[in-house]
């Protein structure tokens, strides 16, 4: 199976919060899609080959890499109409008022509409509430699943899939943190990160707002191409798709467990050794039995063991002929000889500085991706990939509103004031190696103009679609309104934001300073 470079970074939970007060009634408001869409650019989905990391080079992220992605940014927003055939239309979307509400799919059709052409008409479909306490907003993310494979709206170079992703942006005024993401993470060296598009949504007929559309994160080649195993096939020559996920006990046993970890330390000595939230792990692609479970429950146990003595003890470990057991090498004589045979470091650079540049405090307890395809065509190493969820980024949450310092390898707070840790960003950032690698990944992204083009991104889109944020805001009336353990932002630039022109002010300045702050960081400015 031919593989893809894959990029991660972090995150799909969004941290406690409140549900506001369910709405008794909506009025329909009409968007503004009569404009004939003129496209300034079209999204593409270009695949690279990885190149082999190896003792003699591991540092084959190129840092002068520039990406040919571009966004799409029309001038006027396309438009999804999901119109549910079931006897009660709203119930599926209803009824989900808890991070514990069954989510259950309702049938329905779809019609896509891009300027004045029609691409899909009718096409059945099914559609349901996904994401965890982002469900306990008023305005749901949602999940569309089509009878048969279909393109949306352009998205990954127009590649078919099934199931496809409708991001609510509830708690980002800007409604642009996502999107942003999704940028960088192209623009990093055109590995898989989700395409996206802004869209505006009706549900039966009524407004309900502007969304954000995206890909599912799932095992189908493209997206993380990894083997996948036939129906109940129980064997471990199989590719696993996983999560550090909080969540992970919501999951059937089969998809579950737990690793330990030993006691990691920060920049400035400080140490961590409990992890409340970050021992479980969700397996995110097809797994049949306990042996496929208990085998990728070892691996990434031993993987982690492994990086833990060559970076802290300088104890070079290799894994055994079944990867089933570990044992000190007599030939690995380096850190990076050693966790290149185990992790594509490319990847997890990538991984790490996306995470950084945000200030993710997410990707320490969830949404933080990895895959390892054991399938005869798997090169059996673990790749960081497919960033998601980053809502609660770029200082839109309490820990790293100045945006300055390290905050992806370091020991952070959550909204509930508990110290947390990514513990393979606190691990890796232990060692100088790899924050020379991320340094020359940031001065390679700066000198080719990658944020700059982010940056314009953000601006362009705020203008050309200013009605349409306009629109949602007059339906949901949520800015200006910092919810729960967000309320503290009331005190912050961004939750002084009144309008969508200022939530998008305020991301720009916001990551501006963190890009500056990062250059004095990496460069010792």
């Amino acid at each position: 199976m031919k593989k893809l470079l894959l990029t991660f970074a972090s995150l799909g939970l969004c941290l406690g919060v409140a549900a506001c007060s369910k709405k008794q009634s909506k009025s329909t408001t009409k968007g503004n899609n009569s404009s004939t869409t003129n496209k300034t650019s079209q999204t593409t989905k270009r695949n690279t080959t990885s190149n082999k990391v190896t003792t003699a080079d591991y540092q084959t992220d190129n840092p002068n890499y520039v990406s040919d992605f571009e966004p799409v940014v029309s001038a006027s927003l396309p438009k999804i109409e999901i119109n549910v055939t079931d006897e009660n239309p709203f119930k599926f979307y209803d009824d989900v008022e808890t991070v514990d509400s069954p989510k259950e799919y309702a049938n329905c059709t779809v019609k896509t509409t891009e300027g004045e052409t029609v691409e899909l008409d009718g096409v059945t479909a099914q559609v349901k509430v996904r994401g965890n306490y982002t469900v306990e907003y008023d305005k749901k993310p949602l999940r569309i699943k089509f009878t048969d494979k279909q393109s949306m709206l352009g998205l990954h170079g127009g590649k078919k899939y099934k199931n496809w992703v409708l991001l609510a942006e509830y708690k980002d005024w800007s409604m642009l943190r996502n999107a942003t993401a999704f940028y960088l993470g192209h623009l990093m060296d055109g590995n898989y990160v989700s395409d996206f598009r802004l869209v505006n949504v009706y549900l039966n007929d009524e407004y309900y707002g502007v969304y954000l559309l995206a890909e599912q994160q799932e095992v189908k080649g493209g997206r993380i191409d990894i083997t996948e195993p036939d129906k109940n096939y129980e064997g471990t020559d199989i590719g696993y798709f996983i999560e550090l996920d909080k969540y992970y006990n919501k999951e059937d046993a089969l998809q579950q467990f737990l690793i330990d970890y030993k006691t990691l330390y920060n920049d400035e000595g400080k140490a961590i050794s409990n992890y409340p939230e970050q021992k479980g792990y969700t397996i995110k692609s097809d797994v049949y039995s306990d042996t496929q479970t208990n085998f990728i429950k070892n691996y990434i146990q031993n993987v982690f063991e492994i990086c833990y003595q060559a970076i802290y003890n300088n104890k070079f470990y290799e894994f055994d002929s079944t990867y089933s057991t570990i044992k000190e090498s007599t030939t690995l004589k380096s850190q990076t000889e050693t966790i290149s045979k185990i992790i594509d470091i490319d990847s997890l650079v990538n991984s790490y500085l996306l995470a950084d540049i945000a200030c993710d405090v997410d990707v320490a307890t969830s949404s933080f991706f990895m895959n390892v395809d054991f399938g005869a065509e798997g090169d059996k190493v673990i790749r960081f990939e497919s960033p998601w969820d980053f809502d609660s980024s770029f200082g839109n949450t309490l820990g790293c509103l100045d945006g300055k310092g390290v905050y992806a390898g370091n020991i952070i707070k959550n909204v509930h004031g508990t110290e947390v840790a990514n513990p393979w960003y606190l691990l890796f950032y232990h060692a100088n190696w790899f924050k020379t690698l991320v340094k020359d990944k940031y001065n390679g992204m700066k000198a080719n103009g990658s944020f700059t083009k982010v940056i314009n991104f953000i601006n362009t889109t705020t203008e050309n679609f200013a009605t349409d944020f306009t629109n949602n805001y007059k339906e949901w009336k949520n800015i200006g309104h910092p919810e729960y353990y967000w309320i503290e932002l009331e005190t912050s630039d961004a939750g002084k934001c009144r309008t969508h022109q200022e939530a998008s002010e305020c991301l720009v300045t916001w990551l501006t300073n963190r890009l500056d702050n990062l250059d004095k960081l990496y460069n010792n400015k």
